[in-house]
Formats: structure tokens, C-alpha cells, sequence
């Protein structure tokens, strides 16, 4: 990291050629990137990044491009990444199992000019593209001279969020909000080793190795069977595991024998809520060392729940982090008394505005804060609790009615495996509750209306007035559910 007339504290130029080179220099045979298969070193790493802005500075990089990263493997990845960071460009990763249209669309919208790939597709006609393979990489000529300090304030990745709409929303991620969290890992030990499960091409586990390696720690890539999820652990001698909450719940519910964590190794998941009984279902097959995070792609982590808290907050997602300011407001934005259920909004310094194309004010940035579209409370000396989405809550004849609440009713039945609420809409009387379930082994289709019967005994008039029962409940490549489809079912 360099500074340049220091503003507020915070460097005005960000080095990320300087970050890797430092680690590289200080110990360049300690393991940066660890698979089943292999290991990379920090100096191996810096070499690959060297070549690889030697290589895409020959095919027609000019400062100033936004660029466009389409690659599965994740060593090509990660090398044509952290070649981009060290050049001072911005750059989107167009995700394999992204839709055609929408990385045609994210293209358009960020102007991109051109896409690194290891194979060319049609819907990067009309764009430069660069295809990289490893032959092509060792032959490529040293780079490293072209590094440039970026901008702070400047987009070093724009990031897609996980919503379920048809077109995702854009935001860029700073040089500042990346050194930051580089600098948060480089205060780790340096042992630490994190493994995250999702691919290279999931924009929270891309960040994360981007930061963890500028920060100078390793970085775990995840076994292709992930029911030896423990085992790999302790051959590869990891300190934590980041696993999405949906992911998560698949792996326990996937009918086969896990290997357990090792002791020493941490759980953390989140991404969406973690109930009580699956966390009581974590603790029994997995890990007791279970951490859950309470964070969004546009802020971050915002709180951290510890593995002591699980059993009095069941719901809690820990307090918030140093870094992160919290408020839980009303309707209007004004504070309510601690323990009140409210919408929950954060900020931290480097967070994004603003997302593309959309007027700063509007919709969840407003007034400097973000807007997760939550429903928190925070009663006095405990962890933040969570309640639902806020859009979750759904009015029928004038009455609120929880989805969250119709999801515990039946997530709380023995023969539910997976639950998902959603709001039907009705002229009539406004929005009907409806859920879709996904039955537990052995339970029986017409189930469903037992099901109905068990709500209304927990919910009363509050209860859902359809339940469908699914093979799989739609969802996103990030696990969130499509609640759009299951209304048309």
C-alpha cells in the first residue's frame, strides 16, 4: 500500500503490485493458494501475476479499461484477478453459470472493453477478448514493471448482487474497501488458513481470496467431495471454513455420512438465516464451533454471532463489528428503543453510494447508510436478533402477517425438510400467505393439509393459506429462493 498527501487517515493511492510483492519477498515459499491437488507458493503466485500482466498488456491492455473475467479454473482466475489489481483497472467477473443475456447485460452497463477467458463464447462478440491457458501463461513475458498505484476511491471490482430479480444490481468495491480488509488478514496469524466452498466465480469467495492473499494468508480451495469436508480439513490443517447457510443445510440434509470437523477448525456460515434447529443440526453432525456472519455484499460483515450465543439467542446474529455502525429506525428512519423490532441500516467508511446507474437517494442507499431490507431488534446488552426481511412481512385484509413465522411453523414439523413463504397476490384482499415445502424423507404428499393444520395451531388467523409441496424449492445460484416462480405454481 503507498500513500500520497494522506487524506483523513486513509492512503489516496493503493499498490496492490507492493502488497503481493512484500509478501512474496518476506517469505517467498510460504503456501498461498492449498488444494488436494497442490500447492502454490507466494512466490510462484507472484510469478504467475507477472506473467499474466506481461500477457495481457502484449494482447492490448490500456490504462482505464474495464475488464471482464470469464474463467472456471481457479488458478487462471485468481493469477488474471490480481494481475488486473496490480495494473489499477476495474474488472466484473461474467460468471459460467450466468445467463448469456446477463453477462451480455453486466458488459454493457460497465462498459467493458475487454474479456480475459480460457475459452471464447458468443456472448462476448463484439468485445476484444484474450483466451489464457497455463502454456500460454509460462510463455507470456514479465509484466510487473506496468504495475500502477490505483486511485483509493477507485472501482477496483464491481460486484454483482445475489437478489433474485432477472437483472442483477452493480456496485463497485473500492482499492480502499479491499487494502482495508487486506490489512484486517495481514494482523491474522499468519498460519491461518480459510477455505471457502463456493467456486472462484462466486463474487464474495473471489473478494475473499483477493484480500486474503494481498493480506499475505493462505487461501483453501475445497475438496470435490464435500461430505470429506472434515477430513480435508485436517489434512490441509485449516483454521475456518466459510460455507453459505444454504449450502450448508444441503450438505446435512445430502443422506450421507460427514466426516467430522476437527476441533481446531472454526464453521462459519451465513448468507441467509440459520434457524435455531439447523444450528442444533450443525452442532451434531459437523462442528460446535460454529460461527454465524451477519453481513451484505454492499457493506460486509456487519455482526458476528459466537459460538457461546446459539443456545440463549437462537435467532441472534452477534454484535455488531468494530467497524461497522448500526441503527435499528422505524418507517420514518428514526431510532426505536433498544429491544423494539425495526429495519436495520449500516455504514462503514470506503462502503459504496450508490448502485449503477440508480440516483444515489433512492432505494436502499439513503442519506449515507445501506438498507438490507431487515427486520432487527437489539435489546439492551445482547446480540442483534434477526426477524425476517422486511418485504417478507405481507398484508392480507390489513393484517401483517410474518413470513419467517410461517417458515418456523414448518421448518418446527417432522416431516418438513425445506420451507419457503411467499406472498399471492389477491385484488381482494391484498397478499395471500402461501409456502412451499419440501418434505422429509419418508413423509407423504397429502401431508399437506396436516401441515395447514399444524400452522394454524402455532399461527392462528397468521397462518399460510396454501401450502404446495415441491420436489426442490427454485432458487438462485447463491441459494435464494425464487419466490416469483413458487407464486405461479
Amino acid at each position: 500500500m503507498s500513500e500520497t498527501a494522506s487524506t483523513g487517515g486513509l492512503p489516496t493511492s493503493i499498490s496492490a503490485a507492493d502488497m503481493l510483492g512484500a509478501r512474496a519477498a518476506a517469505s517467498p515459499g510460504a503456501d498461498a493458494v492449498v488444494s488436494e491437488d497442490a500447492r502454490v507458493s507466494f512466490g510462484a503466485l507472484l510469478d504467475r501475476v507477472d506473467r499474466m500482466i506481461g500477457l495481457l498488456c502484449r494482447e492490448g491492455w490500456t490504462p482505464g479499461m474495464v475488464v471482464g473475467v470469464a474463467m472456471r479454473d481457479a488458478d487462471l482466475h485468481l493469477a488474471t484477478a490480481l494481475a488486473l489489481l496490480c495494473l489499477g483497472d476495474a474488472q466484473v467477473c461474467l460468471p459460467s453459470h450466468e445467463t448469456a443475456a446477463s453477462n451480455r447485460s453486466t458488459m454493457g452497463r460497465l462498459g467493458v472493453s475487454l474479456v480475459v477467458c480460457d475459452e471464447r463464447r458468443d456472448w462476448m462478440d463484439g468485445v476484444r477478448s484474450v483466451v489464457v491457458d497455463e502454456r500460454t501463461l509460462a510463455a507470456a513475458p514479465s509484466g510487473l514493471a506496468q504495475a500502477r498505484p490505483a486511485p483509493a476511491d477507485a472501482a477496483a471490482v464491481y460486484v454483482k448482487t445475489s437478489g433474485s430479480t432477472d437483472v442483477p444490481k452493480l456496485f463497485p468495491l473500492s482499492f480502499a474497501r479491499l487494502a482495508g480488509a487486506a490489512a484486517r488478514t495481514a494482523a491474522e496469524p499468519k498460519e491461518r488458513r480459510v477455505m471457502r466452498t463456493s467456486s472462484i466465480e462466486f463474487d464474495s469467495t473471489r473478494i475473499y481470496r483477493l484480500y486474503a492473499l494481498l493480506g499475505g494468508c493462505a487461501t483453501v480451495i475445497a475438496p470435490r467431495d464435500m461430505a470429506e469436508l472434515g477430513s480435508a480439513c485436517r489434512r490441509l490443517d485449516v483454521s475456518q471454513v466459510h460455507i453459505g447457510t444454504y449450502a450448508l443445510a444441503s450438505l446435512l440434509n445430502g443422506g450421507r455420512a460427514l466426516s467430522p470437523m476437527p476441533e481446531t477448525t472454526s464453521l462459519l456460515t451465513g448468507g441467509s438465516r440459520v434457524p435455531g434447529p439447523l444450528r442444533a443440526a450443525i452442532a451434531a453432525r459437523l462442528s460446535r464451533n460454529l460461527w454465524i456472519s451477519y453481513a451484505t455484499s454492499e457493506i460486509g460483515q456487519i455482526s458476528l454471532a459466537t459460538p457461546d450465543e446459539h443456545e440463549e439467542h437462537p435467532e441472534g446474529v452477534g454484535r455488531p463489528r468494530p467497524e461497522a455502525e448500526v441503527e435499528i429506525v422505524d418507517a420514518e428512519g428514526r431510532p426505536v428503543a433498544r429491544g423494539e423490532i425495526g429495519e436495520i441500516r449500516a455504514r462503514r467508511p470506503a462502503a459504496p453510494k450508490a448502485y449503477v446507474g440508480q440516483d444515489p437517494s433512492s432505494s436502499q442507499f439513503r442519506d449515507g447508510w445501506f438498507y438490507p431490507n431487515d427486520l432487527i431488534s437489539w435489546p439492551a446488552g445482547g446480540p442483534l436478533i434477526y426477524h425476517g426481511r422486511a418485504d417478507d412481512v405481507m398484508l392480507l385484509n390489513g393484517v401483517k402477517i410474518s413470513g419467517g413465522a410461517i417458515e418456523d411453523a414448518l421448518s418446527a414439523h417432522a416431516d418438513v425438510r425445506e420451507a419457503v413463504s411467499f406472498p399471492m397476490p389477491s385484488r381482494l384482499h391484498g397478499e395471500i400467505p402461501a409456502a412451499a415445502v419440501v418434505l422429509a424423507p419418508g413423509a407423504e404428499r397429502a401431508d399437506a393439509a396436516a401441515l395447514l393444520a399444524h400452522c394454524r395451531t402455532i399461527l392462528g388467523l397468521r397462518a399460510p393459506r396454501r401450502i404446495v409441496v415441491v420436489d426442490a424449492i427454485p432458487r438462485t445460484h447463491t441459494g435464494k429462493p425464487l419466490k416469483r416462480e413458487l407464486a405461479a405454481l
